[in-house]
């Protein structure tokens, strides 16, 4: 029989724990780094199934997971200590919802995709609130979604769109949005990266990444990756960045400098069950440690200050296989009729 693999849609890290969602199914899980070892959670409550980016980050606090959505309907709050779920309801849409979220004091701010609102949830009482209404930005510059954000500072948050030329800052305090751009880009940019000196704007319409700083308030560098049809960049550190070639298992660490510090070119992985349709990977940082999980060839790795320390694959194991094809056989009967290397005939009448 083939291995069959995990690999997150969404996930965060706290101390020793990986917490996340498995690929395209609503099902947490955990990742224990010293004993190498996976758990499967539970099954969250969602109308669809099979599904890309049913979710896409999750932010740990007060000991418990905010679960932030993409296609999926609602945000879901997990307790870790007594393994209730609680479904915080926001407004119907079907649409891309959320890209990133970020904590601000007790709040935790949500930056949507096609979503029409940046929402904020208290992390004490649970309450959404609206924090800015996007409707008018997106209409007077012709924006449907927005593709990515990312953090400059407490305050300031970073948005793009590959629809447009412009450079978003929206400030969390004063609920205002302002554009860094000053004319001078050229380009639709659809992922960001904030490091300690500069912000990384990325096109995958020509594959450019411009260097942005934030103290001269210009562009100060462009660069092209060697034949790199499409690319997707994400943070590596305070002062590295993860390229990574969305089309293939090829993935770069380079400076602040544009210099390359490590590569990975592994073999794909042959049985991409229930992954992707594009190879590009997922990465987070927490105490200075960079934990990127590459999708195209199934291997975690953690990275400091660009230099590998890590590097596992995952495989599930016939116990999280089954405890796996129980919680879709329980949860979302009407939806099982699936057949894949994880799931099969056999295995849901072994379930049954």
């Amino acid at each position: 029989m083939k291995d069959v693999y995990f690999w997150p849609s969404a996930l965060c890290v706290n101390k020793d724990d990986i917490w996340f969602i498995y690929g395209k199914i609503p099902v947490l899980c955990k990742y224990n780094i010293s004993d190498k070892k996976v758990d499967v959670i539970c099954g969250l409550p969602n109308d669809d199934i099979y599904r890309e980016s049913l979710y896409e980050d999750m932010i740990f606090v007060n000991n418990k997971l905010f679960i932030i959505p993409c296609w999926a309907d609602n945000i879901i709050v997990y307790s870790v200590e007594t393994g209730e779920l609680v479904t915080l309801e926001i407004e119907k849409s079907n649409i891309l919802k959320f890209s990133k979220a970020f904590l601000y004091g007790e709040k935790i701010i949500c930056v949507p995709y096609a979503y029409s609102y940046i929402l904020s949830v208290d992390v004490n009482n649970l309450f959404i609130n609206i924090e800015y209404d996007l409707e008018d930005i997106k209409k007077a510059n012709n924006i449907i979604y927005f593709n990515d954000c990312g953090r400059i500072d407490d305050e300031n948050i970073i948005i793009v769109s590959p629809q447009n030329k412009g450079i978003f800052v929206y400030n969390i305090k004063y609920k205002t949005i302002s554009n860094l751009s000053n004319g001078e880009n050229e380009n639709l940019y659809s992922s960001v990266v904030i490091t300690e000196n500069y912000i990384f704007i990325c096109s995958n319409r020509d594959r450019s990444i411009v260097r942005y700083s934030v103290l001269l308030k210009k562009i100060t560098g462009e660069w092209w990756p060697d034949n790199k049809e499409m690319i997707s960049i994400m943070s590596g550190g305070n002062k590295e960045i993860i390229v990574d070639d969305v089309k293939s298992s090829w993935v770069g660490i380079y400076d602040e400098n544009f210099q390359l510090i490590n590569k990975d070119c592994s073999n794909e992985i042959d049985n991409r069950d229930l992954y992707y349709s594009y190879m590009h990977g997922i990465s987070k940082i927490d105490n200075g440690i960079t934990y990127y999980f590459n999708n195209a060839n199934a291997t975690l790795v953690t990275y400091i200050d660009g230099q590998v320390k890590i590097k596992e694959k995952i495989i599930i194991t016939e116990e999280c296989k089954h405890k796996i094809q129980k919680i879709v056989m329980e949860n979302y009967k009407e939806n099982v009729l699936y057949e894949s290397d994880l799931f099969s005939v056999c295995s849901y009448v072994k379930a049954l």
